[in-house]
């Protein structure tokens, strides 16, 4: 009954040669069964305990690094459309226009803790209007040199810590002020609280169930060594090696079984426990991450697509689906009422999925938020069109690029207005007289956005009649395929579609979906998935 520790990438431990002592044999054994299970056992639990803090740490890093970067773009793409909207009231010195602006600023956006607007012309660094500071200032130091944004910084408010945004105003080729918002951190460390809440727990919980396992495997180790008495001394030392491997760190050591008996068994044993451990330690890090990764994702998505539930604006209703591929998507819908009979709806798809799609959805909505909040009612769908290719430009470098499809429904004048950018064209279902419907396709063209600085949208205008049922989509539901490789395509969209829009939106919507799902037999879609319904009463 030979048995050996297999254990090719490290070294074999030996055990020192043990000395005459006036206990028995038989109890040696016992005191080094239940001591080398309790060195596996706390060291495994060791190991298992600091990989698992570990993942926490670097979640919470992780967590910090994403969060700043994202409240980062929020606030820059806040500040720099204040800048654009804010330089004509400037520029003729308009101090009560700029003052409503950073009033329903900071009013509006609950992020926004402070906002100063400083001109640089006649008194550079003098404060031409301010919000939110308990001891306004009347003149500051100005961050941005020339035309370029300063340097993003921490700084701490009465309200918490903040990061300061300062962005250059340009009006007619020229700095003529300067514009700082304070963009709340305090969402941020909420997370990060909680993160460091669910460690100690967790360390908690780990610490308590290695006692009780440890407890255990010691208590297994004293009733083996007491069975098997003096024949125990070999696969002792066989399985002390393995023990002494494994407690430095080398988990992939194993003890050679030969013999059939209860030796044999007791190997068995400790390579499955040996391989249990492994899977357990791969587990736990999978679970951490995929926790931490679905808790970001979570949270990109809350920020960019409206809630699935019925949305009704007068006489408009709107009911839509969306379902990343991955944990972050790179599609985005949402609309927004701009006064009582407007309300502007923009879908987008960004290339491919991911963090960084993701974060470059939330830049945009982060842009739509903006120029509603700023401009209100006279929000223009060109001017948001280019802000947003601007922006996108700006943000990825080209490297990435977004279609999109902006639609104004303007109940009191009867009408939509629209336009593309390079995004799927949507359906129009007008029911005629004779009570069936007619489908059409609202045709609109433009480059997506982010792949030209300098493009103009066209826009396109066309009567909206009571019954009127628009659908928009992103390209996710029409390319998803099922077993055999065959897309559900436009044309059983468009069918589906044409044959059931007398529905309710948020009816039409699930129906539309469950096609999608029945065709695609239970294909994994590669990209994310995105279906509005629109209906004018």
């Amino acid at each position: 009954m030979s048995q050996a520790v297999v254990a090719p990438d490290a070294e074999t431990p030996r055990a020192p040669a043990p000395r005459r002592r006036s206990l028995s044999v038989l109890t040696k054994m016992i005191l080094y069964a239940a001591a080398l299970v309790a060195v596996v056992v706390a060291a495994v639990s060791t190991l298992d305990l600091v990989e698992l803090l570990r993942t926490y740490d670097e979640r919470a890093k992780a967590q910090e690094k994403l969060g700043t970067a994202a409240i980062q773009r929020e606030g820059q793409a806040t500040a720099r459309g204040m800048a654009v909207s804010l330089a004509p009231a400037l520029g003729e010195f308009n101090t009560s226009l700029i003052g409503e602006v950073v009033q329903s600023t900071t009013r509006d956006n609950r992020y926004v803790l402070r906002v100063l607007v400083a001109e640089t012309v006649e008194t550079p660094g003098k404060v031409v209007a301010q919000s939110g500071f308990a001891d306004p200032p009347k003149t500051v130091k100005l961050l941005s040199k020339g035309q370029k944004p300063a340097e993003p910084k921490e700084i701490k408010t009465s309200k918490g810590r903040a990061l300061l945004l300062a962005v250059p105003i340009i009006y007619g080729g020229k700095r003529v002020g300067e514009v700082r918002v304070a963009y709340s951190l305090n969402e941020l460390d909420k997370q990060l609280a909680r993160i460091q809440s669910q460690r100690a727990k967790a360390k908690q919980s780990g610490i308590l169930r290695s006692g009780l396992v440890g407890l255990l495997c010691v208590l297994f180790g004293l009733v083996l060594a007491i069975g098997q008495g003096l024949q125990v001394s070999r696969p002792v030392r066989a399985l002390a090696h393995g023990a002494t491997a494994i407690a430095e760190g080398n988990l992939g050591a194993r003890v050679e079984v030969k013999s059939r008996d209860e030796f044999g068994a007791l190997g068995a044993t400790f390579n499955f426990m040996a391989e249990r451990i492994q899977v357990l330690l791969r587990e736990t890090a999978d679970k951490v991450t995929l926790q931490n990764e679905m808790e970001i994702a979570r949270n990109v998505q809350d920020l960019l697509v409206a809630p699935p539930k019925l949305v009704r604006h007068g006489d408009l209703s709107l009911a839509g689906f969306y379902q990343p591929a991955s944990f972050c998507g790179g599609d985005f819908w949402n609309y927004f009422n701009i006064d009582e009979t407007k309300t502007l709806l923009v879908i987008g798809d960004v290339t491919g999925h991911g963090v960084s799609s993701a974060m470059l959805t939330a830049t945009a909505k982060s842009c739509c938020d903006t120029l509603q909040a700023t401009l209100g009612s006279s929000l223009d769908i060109l001017q948001l069109m280019k802000t947003l290719n601007f922006v996108i430009f700006q943000a990825a470098k080209r490297h990435l690029q977004m279609t999109c499809f902006i639609t104004l429904f303007d109940q009191a004048e009867r009408k939509i207005v629209y336009a593309s950018a390079g995004h799927p064209m949507p359906y129009l279902c007008r029911k005629m007289d004779d009570g069936r419907y007619d489908i059409r396709t609202l045709i609109a063209r433009g480059n997506r956005l982010g792949d030209l600085l300098e493009w103009d949208f066209p826009a396109y205008t066309m009567d909206l009649q009571r019954g009127d049922v628009l659908l928009f989509f992103t390209d996710g539901i029409t390319e998803g395929e099922n077993p055999l490789g065959e897309q559900w395509g436009e044309k059983r969209l468009r069918r589906a579609f044409h044959r059931n829009a007398a529905l309710a939106p948020d009816e039409l919507r699930d129906l539309l979906v469950k096609n999608a799902f029945e065709f695609y037999r239970g294909t994994a879609p590669d990209d994310d998935l995105t279906v509005v319904v629109a209906r004018a009463e």
